[in-house]
């Protein structure tokens, strides 16, 4: 069950949520990841196919970008996004390459 912040939105992923990473295809367990709210954030995959993920998971080195000021910096274009994979509810976990 996603635990909910004071303002109203997710705490953290849940199992199965849809996120988009950095080009550095960061860790799920060991990530910086952030909220996108309202109607997430729309991405394609090199295959065509596409998707909508409302999380962004950023290793550390992406997170400090813009000072860690990430929503400036993706609102910038400045975050490096190539990869989407569903939140894992193990250690498993598949990544694939994605633009947006």
């Amino acid at each position: 069950m996603k635990g909910i912040g004071q303002d109203g939105t997710p705490e953290r992923p849940s199992a199965g949520d849809l996120c988009v990473g950095c080009e550095h295809r960061p860790d799920p367990h060991e990530c910086h990841y952030f909220y996108v709210a309202g109607s997430g954030l729309q991405f394609f995959r090199p295959d065509g196919s596409s998707g909508v993920a409302h999380w962004v998971l950023l290793c550390e080195e992406c997170s400090n970008i813009e000072g860690g000021d990430v929503p400036s910096a993706m609102e910038k274009g400045l975050v490096p996004l190539a990869c989407d994979m569903r939140w894992p509810s193990d250690l498993e976990v598949e990544i694939r390459s994605t633009t947006h």
